[in-house]
């Protein structure tokens, strides 16, 4: 649907949307019903909407921020509820890991909007993170922009560890900072959004 290509393209550039569009899409998608989405359009779907969730906001006056984060959780929230009509059997791996990614930042980022929402995704959780994992086993793909990262992080002696896998191994960040404080690295950040 163009609603989920649209939102997975300010997702993956990293780019905000502004809050009209935002409240548009939270308008077309209260009218929507499950039926009118592929199922990949909704795991791709959840999981831009997710994203843009966290991604900072623009603006420094509270008032237009308040708006901006609530019609970024209604978009959220109109997203995740379709995902009530998903048997897992319906959703490729490949969703069904977005899926489970969208699931992670929304619990790292409100836990009271995930409590208010996981029974909207309850019946997919465990072949989401199933499939999450299998993705996570498999070998990374290093791209020359984090081999040039590594290299500049070893010009300035900062030590690391590439590709560790973290958080039980549920997220693989391309560098972990060795040291005290507890500092990853990704290159790619909104595509892969780990963390």
């Amino acid at each position: 649907t163009p609603i989920a290509l649209t939102l997975w393209a300010y997702a993956t550039l990293a780019l905000p949307p502004p809050f009209a569009v935002m409240d548009r899409f939270g308008d077309e998608l209260e009218l929507s019903r499950a039926d009118e989405f592929y199922p990949q359009d909704l795991s791709l779907g959840f999981w831009s909407a997710a994203v843009i969730m966290t991604q900072p906001r623009d603006d420094d006056v509270p008032v237009v921020n308040a708006l901006d984060i609530r019609a970024r959780e209604r978009v959220l929230r109109q997203m995740s509820k379709h995902l009530a009509s998903l048997g897992a059997t319906s959703v490729s791996p490949e969703g069904l890991s977005a899926i489970y990614m969208a699931i992670l930042a929304v619990e790292m980022h409100s836990p009271s909007l995930f409590a208010e929402l996981k029974g909207n995704w309850e019946h997919l959780a465990a072949s989401a993170e199933s499939s999450w994992r299998a993705t996570k086993g498999k070998g990374p793909t290093v791209s020359k922009l984090q081999k040039a990262v590594g290299a500049t992080l070893d010009e300035m002696g900062v030590p690391y560890e590439s590709e560790k896998l973290v958080r039980g191994g549920l997220i693989r960040p391309d560098f972990v900072v060795k040291g005290k404080t507890k500092i990853v690295v990704e290159v790619d950040g909104p595509y892969h959004f780990s963390v």
